[in-house]
């Protein structure tokens, strides 16, 4: 049911109320610790060792995240119901409305819904960096350490050794480090899985290589476009590899080098004559 606003539809096309407009900040200064309830966005970067806390929206950091950076943002809570009638005046936050109604009017100021609880950063995260969102997460790179749980999605370009992603839903990244885990209620994507990364799908697991040691779990299917010879590989379904890599035999004989050929003027010098 579609959500009205002195007559005229505000919501999002998927029934939910619009959130409040972000408040904007230039840049969230090295260890201070910041709390604000609504969406945020950064113009600028957060320095290290920052604690961020956003409840009932969103951030969006335009700039960089510096090392040991900790973020917190909550979403907006469903409300109780509204059965029928006629509700007006006051701030509403996180209205639900269920139930059959010839028509229902809610006057004042809505927030909620949209992509409340997500976290956004357009510039690089440093070392041991530590996100946690109710909805998802995104990321270019991040370096070593990072850890992120977001409730339904994380999206990262490349992420460092050691790096922890936990998602509800999916995870999708470039490239992991050494040693990284990557933990998600559905799939997995990522075009290179660092030597020792494990990662554990409810669905499926699409990677274009699994680096040495990797442990691969997926309760439906596993695609592989490469997979070391020490990778372990677990699928409920099905698996797909296309090739194996091994790696070389030190005690192989080596190929040698084309011997260069030397291009002799027949002639000879023409100074000997």
């Amino acid at each position: 049911m579609a959500i009205y606003i002195n007559g005229k539809r505000v919501d999002d096309g998927g029934n939910n109320p619009p959130e409040k407009d972000a408040k904007k900040i230039a840049s969230i200064a090295a260890g201070e610790v910041f709390e604000h309830d609504g969406s945020v966005e950064v113009a600028g970067h957060i320095g290290a060792g920052a604690k961020v806390k956003i409840t009932n929206g969103s951030l969006h950091v335009k700039g960089d995240v510096a090392d040991e950076v900790r973020i917190r943002v909550k979403g907006t809570k469903n409300g109780g119901n509204i059965v029928g009638g006629h509700m007006s005046g006051g701030d509403i936050v996180g209205v639900r409305i269920s139930g059959n109604f010839s028509s229902v009017t809610v006057s004042g100021n809505v927030s909620g819904g949209g992509a409340s609880g997500s976290l956004t950063v357009d510039g690089a995260t440093g070392h041991d960096a530590n996100f946690n969102a109710d909805h998802n997460i995104s990321v270019q790179t991040a370096g070593n350490h990072f850890k992120a749980d977001a409730g339904h999605n994380i999206t990262a370009e490349n992420i460092g050794d050691y790096a922890h992603l936990d998602a509800g839903h999916s995870i999708t990244v470039g490239d992991t480090g050494l040693k990284s885990v990557l933990d998600s209620g559905h799939s997995i994507r990522a075009a290179r899985l660092g030597d020792g990364t494990k990662a554990d799908a409810g669905h499926s697991i699409t990677a274009g290589v699994a680096g040495r040691n990797c442990v691969l779990d997926a309760g439906h299917s596993i695609n592989a476009g490469e997979a070391h010879e020490t990778a372990e590989l677990d699928a409920g379904h099905k698996k797909n590899i296309g090739r194996i890599a091994k790696d070389k035999d030190e005690n192989a004989p080596q190929q040698q080098n084309p011997q260069t050929m030397r291009r002799i003027n027949k002639r000879g010098n023409p100074f000997d004559r």
